[in-house]
């Protein structure tokens, strides 16, 4: 279970850690890297916000910018604790998601049924979950 988090307490936590690990992949914690915060940038759009963090490798130094698309909102994981914080950042994927749009319309505007399987999977390909764990 988890729990919605501000983005101003989100980037405390960034900002106060002594290591981040992600993935820069959606929906598949595997491959994770452990980085250290360096800085942000948020821009608001009409789909979402965008969130770019620049990070820098703990291994081999090399700093990365990963871009997280289309925000609808942030949770942070309920078992998380003092030391360990495991976050949500729940996306749009723009593609699904306005395939699902259509659908939505297509329904409400011009009668048009869809099988409920087929909307789920339209409703499940238009979301991408990022997660990052910051340690302290």
């Amino acid at each position: 279970m988890s729990q919605p988090v501000s983005f101003p307490e989100f980037l405390r936590y960034l900002q106060t850690s002594s290591k981040i690990e992600l993935c820069e992949r959606p929906d598949e914690p595997w491959n994770e890297e452990f980085y250290k915060f360096l800085n942000h940038q948020l821009i608001d759009t009409t789909t979402g916000q965008v969130l770019i963090l620049e990070l820098q490798h703990l291994k081999n130094e090399q700093i990365i910018k990963v871009n997280y698309p289309d925000i609808q909102n942030i949770e942070i994981n309920n078992l998380s604790n003092s030391q360990v914080q495991k976050f949500y950042i729940n996306c749009n994927s723009r593609k699904g998601y306005f395939q699902y749009q259509d659908i939505i319309d297509l329904e409400q505007n011009h009668g048009v049924q869809h099988n409920p399987e087929d909307k789920h999977k339209k409703w499940t390909a238009s979301q991408m979950v990022f997660r990052i764990m910051t340690y302290r």
